[in-house]
């Protein structure tokens, strides 16, 4: 009787295995002829380049460290490092990480680098009107705001190609990175002036599909303080931010972006913050013809007012703290849209190898 039913079981299997394999085969012929209807009626291989454009710039003015009652901190000496750093597939640069207080420029591209600390006057009126500047120029925008329309195509060469970052401390402008004077940190309305960093980062491509650029620049002011009673601690600064982001193709992305931080910590490493407070900005725009800019945050008659990180209240003692700067941006051209439909049918192929032998492995145990 046993004998029987293996006999019927394994029958009953060839005939569910002959059917599942003539399902499969169906399925297949079906996705194939989906596949090239899709990629034969909504795209078509790209051989077209695509204008990307992104640009970050930051500058973080007038710092100062200080506490509630100025007299409960003493500021020690204090270390600034700036780094920078570009990539542009294709295209030999120069790609520098200089731990100076002018970190040297950093470019890949077809062009003549544009000068070392490429300079030109704030966008709006502010109290320190000198800021980093694009090399390829774009027309101003809105204050605070986003405008669809800039910057237009013919704004952007067709022909130039490069990716590049920057940054430099401008106050104070001399002494060494190891050691600057307490007072153009710790003694707000300093004479000879309070620390300035400016960041800026840049990229611009006619690029084939699959090309990918980027571009970043850092900054990082660290050193000490001692409290001599409990108190809080707050970092006041000024701020003027610029943000581009441009793509005149589907499929394209260009982002720009930045970000601004304040850390201090105790004498066993732990942070004074619960919450680490920050300053982050971004635009991203991956669609057609999409350019947008963001100005600093001024008025057109006004600089903007101070900006403030404050701590809660800390103890007595000693205590390290960092603050750190960047501007990032990113300019791709991704693959078409048919590559990515190809690859999911080889993943839906792939699915349905392991359905397919899930099965018969059940049907075997069964039997």
């Amino acid at each position: 009787m046993s004998f029987v039913f293996l006999v019927e079981t394994r029958g009953k299997a060839k005939k569910v295995t002959s059917l599942m394999n003539h399902i499969l085969i169906r399925a297949r012929k079906l996705a194939i002829l989906g596949v090239a209807f899709i990629v034969g009626g909504v795209s078509v291989p790209r051989t077209e380049a695509g204008t990307v454009y992104a640009f970050a710039e930051q500058k973080v003015y007038d710092m100062t460290l200080s506490s509630a009652t100025p007299a409960n901190m003493t500021g020690n000496p204090f270390s600034i490092r700036t780094s920078t750093a570009s990539t542009l597939q294709g295209y030999v640069g120069v790609s520098n990480n200089t731990p100076v207080l002018d970190a040297a420029q950093s470019f890949s591209g077809n062009i003549v680098p544009p000068s070392e600390n490429l300079s030109g006057a704030a966008p709006y009126g502010t109290g320190d009107t000198t800021v980093l500047v694009q090399a390829n120029a774009t027309s101003a925008g809105l204050q605070n705001a986003t405008d669809p329309t800039i910057p237009s195509l013919g704004e952007l060469s067709a022909t130039n190609v490069f990716t590049r970052s920057d940054v430099i401390t401008r106050i104070p402008n001399s002494g060494s990175p190891a050691a600057l004077d307490a007072n153009y940190l710790f003694l707000p309305g300093y004479a000879s002036g309070n620390v300035s960093v400016d960041s800026a980062a840049e990229g611009l491509g006619n690029l084939p599909p699959g090309s990918v650029g980027s571009a970043t620049s850092n900054w990082t002011i660290s050193g000490s303080f001692i409290l001599s009673v409990a108190d809080t601690v707050s970092l006041s600064f000024n701020l003027i931010d610029r943000l581009v982001a441009f793509s005149n193709l589907t499929g394209q992305v260009a982002d720009a972006s930045l970000g601004f931080s304040l850390d201090i910590k105790d004498n066993s490493s732990q942070s004074v913050f619960s919450n680490q407070p920050s300053y982050n900005r971004q635009l991203a725009y991956p669609l057609v013809g999409q350019g947008t800019r963001n100005d600093n945050k001024t008025t057109a008659t006004s600089q903007m007012n101070t900006i403030s990180f404050v701590s809660p209240m800390i103890d007595a003692g000693t205590y390290t703290f960092s603050i750190q700067g960047s501007t990032t941006i990113n300019v791709t051209v991704v693959p078409e849209p048919s590559s990515y439909v190809i690859m999911g049918l080889g993943l839906v192929t792939v699915g349905g190898l392991r359905f397919r032998r899930k099965m018969l492995m059940n049907i075997q145990a069964s039997a």
